[in-house]
């Protein structure tokens, strides 16, 4: 706010006082005469703080299991285990000059489980044009009980001869279901 403008800084530290959000901003006064600025900013890390990283990262995954090993969580016990934390590095900024093995095969891992959760329908996407977070969707259903699903057909497993025609009914069945999701 221009130095020499009270009735502004009035102003703005009276919407400062009244507004409904209680909008916490701090208010500068300066030397300039012809304009009012209005300035955003984040609290955060700085990038040079990521330097080290690395060399910080590297010196964990050595000493993972050792008992007074970097990065040991003070309230590690069997339950709480805070032995294999996720890279703070993410996997597609490595490039040639950086590796992470065990968290290259964790995330590899992970990827293949949610393909195979996309592929049985647990997991489906929302929407196209949704850029948010909650990309994605879980859907909830009842446990399968795969005998409920096999009584309506007479497969005669027990007997000398099984009816096969019934065991490829119930087979195309179940392969229904497989596709359109349980």
């Amino acid at each position: 706010v221009p130095l020499q403008a009270p009735s502004i800084l009035r102003g703005i530290r009276n919407y400062q006082n009244n507004s409904i959000g209680k909008s916490h901003f701090t208010i500068k006064e300066s030397e300039v005469k012809n304009r009012i600025f209005w300035l955003n900013t984040r609290n955060g890390v700085p990038l040079f703080v990521y330097t080290p990283l690395k060399v910080y990262e590297e010196s964990y995954e050595r000493t993972i299991l050792d008992k007074e090993g970097i990065g040991r969580h003070l309230v590690q016990t069997d339950r709480v285990n805070w032995t294999y934390l996720p890279s703070p590095i993410p996997e597609k900024s490595w490039g040639d000059t950086y590796v992470n093995s065990r968290v290259r095969s964790y995330n590899a891992r992970v990827r293949a489980e949610f393909a195979k959760a996309e592929g049985y329908r647990i997991i489906e996407e929302k929407g196209i044009d949704n850029n948010t977070s909650s990309r994605y969707s879980v859907r909830f259903t009842k446990p399968f009980q795969l005998a409920d699903a096999l009584k309506p057909f007479n497969m005669l497993l027990d007997a000398a001869k099984p009816n096969l025609g019934e065991v490829k009914r119930a087979l195309n069945e179940l392969n229904r279901l497989l596709s359109e999701g349980l």
